[in-house]
């Protein structure tokens, strides 16, 4: 009973008591936040994938925009040095949407997809153009920096990712979309594939207006300096004289 009462009078506690309640309160505190980080992790990780999947759903949707009443299309590949296909291409889309479609006026588009000054696919709008070679010079010039007026998108919505882009032209134009992250100089597949497969609106606004057949598909694993997507857009509401 005395030994009790004494702990029980005691004002304050010994060195090595104070020592014991430090030690234990770190191993509490050590096991709270190791079971706090993965959770922290998983959280961010979820919060990037969203991102990365928004981002090339948004692509995805804005090729579909833009294109849903295109009445051909081409997707080119290019190696950088060599643009004599683009031009061939270029020169040919220009020369049948100068002669109009069905009737109608159009106008030939073209999207560029290359490596910006990071090393890292961007996509371009070129919209409508009047000049075969505006392509080529574009694509054979000085990478372009995020203040370029064709690029689509500032860098902050790519979140310092490369995508990865192929297209498929047909009757169903089919997109996919993919982000790459950067990892110890070794790009890896950062999100799940995003696909989009649509029809073009040409067919159903003028039944005299036929989609052509397949013209090829094109991808940025094949092609690592880019790829060119070539459209014909028929303006419905002016008729060609």
């Amino acid at each position: 009973m005395k030994k009790v009462r004494r702990l029980l009078n005691k004002k304050g506690l010994s060195l090595v008591e104070v020592l014991v309640v430090l030690l234990v309160s770190s191993i509490l505190l050590i096991i709270v936040t190791g079971m706090i980080a993965p959770v922290n992790n998983l959280l961010s990780s979820v919060s990037a994938n969203a991102h990365m999947d928004t981002m090339c759903n948004t692509i995805n949707e804005y090729f579909r925009s833009i294109m849903q009443t295109a009445s051909k299309a081409k997707v080119v590949g290019y190696d950088g040095v060599d643009v004599s296909t683009i031009n061939a291409v270029a020169a040919d889309y220009l020369t049948e949407a100068q002669s109009g479609v069905s009737g109608y006026k159009a106008e030939a588009r073209a999207i560029v997809i290359r490596k910006n000054c990071n090393n890292q696919f961007r996509i371009y709008d070129m919209e409508k153009y009047s000049n075969a070679s505006n392509i080529s010079n574009f694509i054979t010039s000085i990478a372009p920096d995020e203040e370029e007026p064709h690029r689509l998108f500032m860098d902050c919505f790519y979140e310092n990712t490369s995508l990865k882009v192929s297209i498929n032209c047909g009757s169903n134009i089919k997109i996919s979309t993919q982000c790459l992250k950067n990892i110890n100089g070794i790009e890896e597949v950062a999100n799940q594939e995003k696909n989009l497969t649509f029809q073009t609106l040409g067919i159903s606004v003028d039944n005299a207006l036929d989609i052509k057949p397949a013209e090829g598909a094109a991808n940025t694993d094949d092609c690592p300096n880019g790829i060119v997507l070539f459209y014909i857009v028929p303006n419905f509401k002016q008729k060609k004289s």
